[in-house]
């Protein structure tokens, strides 16, 4: 299966933002912020207050966390990944292409493929993955189809010696 697509500034916005509110280390730290937040507003104010206050906070936190993440994903416009690619799921890789690189990666090293809303992502490594949005499938049934072809290659990969 080979997919062409371009990846824009939004793609990788959204890939990042996602990735940051799912980490448990980002919530974890801006639930501790949270909890001494909690726990300064109820000697103050009631409970019911101090909660409201403390669900702002946390709300601004995301905020100011994704509007440092927008200043700084801009201010460095990689010119490799905002440019159009070419995925291919070959037999024994994963092959990636754009007029900068073209690499493989045999799927014994590929360690995941997760479906977000608005783009599927498939990490080559714990800190690197390919960004591929919606729109570079023609249809669900081809993403999905996409999806269920790389589960399957990594799963039945040989094992890391």
């Amino acid at each position: 299966m080979r997919i062409e697509y371009k990846n824009k500034f939004t793609d990788i916005l959204l890939f990042n933002s996602i990735h940051q509110f799912l980490s448990p280390v980002i919530q974890g730290l801006f639930i501790i912020c949270c909890a001494f937040i909690f726990l300064s507003e109820s000697n103050e104010n009631t409970i019911s207050i101090a909660s409201i206050n403390t669900l702002l906070w946390f709300i601004f936190f995301w905020i100011f966390q994704f509007a440092f993440l927008s200043i700084y994903l801009f201010s460095r416009k990689d010119k490799n990944v905002l440019t159009n690619h070419v995925i291919e799921v070959q037999e024994d890789s994963l092959f990636e292409e754009t007029k900068y690189n073209k690499s493989f990666f045999f799927w014994n090293g590929v360690v995941k493929v997760v479906s977000r809303p608005g783009f599927v992502a498939v990490y080559v490594s714990s800190n690197m993955a390919h960004v591929i949005p919606n729109r570079a499938f023609p249809s669900k049934e081809k993403r999905a189809e996409f999806i269920s072809l790389v589960r399957e290659k990594i799963h039945v990969s040989p094992s890391k010696v």
